[in-house]
């Protein structure tokens, strides 16, 4: 596991602790341990040892009822290992004996470090950011098409589960930087210099879904336009593309619309459905995407598939789980209401749809609480009176256009979850390829021909010039010195 977490310049520079909260590590209460550090390196290491120097605390702590080691950061040592580091890189590991060890690794001006790399790399390549990165299956679609990801946010507001998504993230995209924190504590200082900010941004206060009028991420749209005005107009990406539920564009689309219009970004906005792109699962989304160049369009509409799922061979009659309303209490509830509403009796949001992939070409929208049931994507059986949910992650990646080999978290409800609160790839691989054709065309290619010209002049002068015994590599760092 390998997270990145910020801390806040307080926290980083004047607080006392850091807390060790894996929960799968010996870190127990009497476990000793001891400490490593190698301040030439900012990094300090936390071993399980038997005959370690140091205990766990027993002191439990407040509102959570866990014990959880702490490394006291006023020790000189420690302090002077992670003085001025903009973030903690965190890395747990544990032996096949279930021996424990957490190096923290202080990293500085992270931002700075990243651009310099960027810089250094060859070929040139276009860079990207993910806010709301969920599991990164958007920002799997964006390397798709040639971006890097350069780094992610992604926080749970869960109490207790604030990692949830971004563990999963981090093992499918271990060279991108996490910030697993909220966004209204990320700096625009914080973030490298990338040409394209996607936000997935939550779309829970948007959706047409009941929220019982309690509002926790309405405002991230906000904070995604706090770092955009905090980072100089040189240093802004030359594209911004937002997805969310079709209730965002009234709230926040049109805001961001003339935000963006204002500083000299073209702005195209649309409502596409994924089934118009060749998906297996219908799901109507916002998109706007801004960019410093003309020439982006979304993409045309490929049509609708027509052929039943069974004909992909990936889910079929055989592999799925049948039961009957006897055997299953939320099957039962979702016939149960639909009989009263066929009669008049209740007026409910959820009417059993069944699907027969003998003969539907798609299901209905895959949500992030899919996996506690939903009425309208429940099979039924061609001829028999059976049905069965769809609640295998290997199915759902299949309808959702995920890679099969993506991981999406162990076990059914995390998968299922890592899904649902995705984008859909089949749509969204589309639109982020014309974003990074655009992109390309104004940025990489004309680099490319200026580097290629002064190649040829380097060969053509080089005996002139007295060049003649360097190697082009060598010519060209000549010549950039000179100039």
């Amino acid at each position: 596991m390998n997270i990145i977490k910020q801390r806040e310049g307080k926290i980083q520079n004047e607080g006392a602790r850091i807390y060790i909260e894996d929960k799968e590590l010996p870190f127990v209460p009497e476990e000793r341990y001891n400490v490593e550090i190698y301040t030439d390196k900012n990094i300090v290491e936390v071993i399980a040892d038997a005959d370690g120097e140091y205990k766990v605390s027993k002191r439990v702590r407040k509102n959570k009822g866990d014990v959880i080691p702490v490394i006291d950061k006023k020790n000189p040592q420690i302090k002077e290992a992670l003085e001025s580091c903009s973030f903690v890189k965190i890395t747990f590991y544990i032996d096949e004996s279930g021996k424990g060890r957490v190096v923290f690794e202080g990293i500085k001006e992270t931002a700075t470090i990243i651009n310099e790399k960027r810089r250094e790399s060859t070929p040139r390549q276009l860079t990207s950011i993910t806010f709301c990165a969920g599991a990164g299956l958007s920002s799997f679609c964006n390397e798709k098409v040639g971006f890097k990801e350069m780094a992610a946010v992604e926080y749970n507001p869960k109490i207790g589960s604030n990692d949830r998504f971004s563990e999963v993230f981090s093992i499918n995209h271990p060279d991108t930087i996490m910030f697993n924190i909220p966004m209204e504590r990320v700096s625009a200082d914080d973030l490298p210099d990338v040409d394209f900010w996607l936000a997935t941004l939550d779309c829970s206060d948007f959706s047409k879904a009941k929220n019982n009028g309690e509002y926790a991420t309405m405002h991230l749209f906000v904070h995604l336009m706090r770092l955009f005005y905090q980072k100089p107009k040189d240093k802004r990406p030359k594209a911004i593309m937002i997805e969310n539920v079709e209730g965002f564009e009234k709230v926040a689309g049109n805001t961001l619309n003339l935000c963006l219009r204002e500083e000299g970004y073209t702005v195209k906005m649309a409502k596409l459905n994924s089934l118009d792109y060749g998906s297996r699962t219908q799901r109507v989304r916002f998109f706007l995407v801004a960019t410093v160049y003309d020439g982006f369009e979304f993409p045309e509409a490929t049509g609708r598939l027509t052929d039943p799922i069974v004909e992909d061979g990936i889910i079929t009659l055989d592999n799925l789980d049948w039961t009957t309303p006897e055997e299953n209490n939320i099957l039962k509830y979702y016939i149960d209401r639909t009989h009263k509403i066929k009669k008049g009796k209740v007026s409910h949001n959820f009417r059993v749809s069944t699907i027969d992939i003998t003969k539907d070409a798609y299901v209905g929208t895959i949500t992030k609480s899919f996996h506690k049931g939903k009425a309208e994507n429940i099979i039924k059986h061609p001829t028999e009176e059976k049905y069965a949910f769809l609640h295998n992650v290997d199915h759902l990646k299949y309808i959702h256009g995920v890679d099969p080999e993506y991981y999406v978290g162990d076990g059914k409800a995390i998968g299922i979850e890592s899904i649902g609160q995705g984008i859909c790839s089949t749509t969204f691989t589309k639109i982020v390829k014309n974003i990074h054709d655009v992109l390309y065309r104004n940025i990489i290619e004309p680099s490319n021909s200026i580097i290629f010209k002064a190649k040829e002049f380097i060969e053509e002068k080089s005996t002139l010039i007295g060049y003649k015994e360097l190697d082009l590599d060598e010519k060209m760092t000549q010549l950039c010195f000179v100039v």
